[in-house]
């Protein structure tokens, strides 16, 4: 079960336009891990089952291999209507490949740029 899926699902965040989890407090900018259980627990979050980047299109446009097609997510919604995965990895590679001579996959331009990371770097005096 995608990591993704349960954030969702425990009202964490949304799928943003870059198919990555978005939070309000971190944007982008979080890791993810899930536990399955059969234990019984009290939720207090409701599923988030819509995007919420509205209009912003700050990682659409900010996208060196311009994956991201622009698409506001909804549940359901494949990863391939959000992001060309293979434009993103092969974009992050050969930036990677030029700047520190390594073959790494993530760029990390649209986590940046998100307005909700920017927030929280912010508040925390991180920028």
């Amino acid at each position: 079960m995608p990591h993704k899926t349960c954030a969702t699902r425990a009202g964490l965040g949304w799928i943003g336009k870059s198919a990555l989890l978005v939070t309000r407090e971190y944007g982008p900018a979080a890791r993810l891990s899930s536990v399955l259980t059969d234990a019984r627990f009290d939720c207090i979050a409701e599923p988030i089952n819509t995007s919420g980047c509205g209009s912003c299109t700050a990682c659409t446009r900010a996208c060196p291999g311009r994956a991201i097609q622009g698409a506001l997510w909804d549940v359901g919604t494949p990863r391939e209507k959000l992001v060309d995965a293979k434009a993103c990895r092969r974009t992050a590679r050969a930036l990677a490949m030029e700047r520190i001579g390594e073959k790494i996959t993530l760029c990390g331009k649209c986590i940046e740029v998100c307005p909700y990371t920017r927030a929280y770097l912010e508040k925390e005096n991180l920028l």
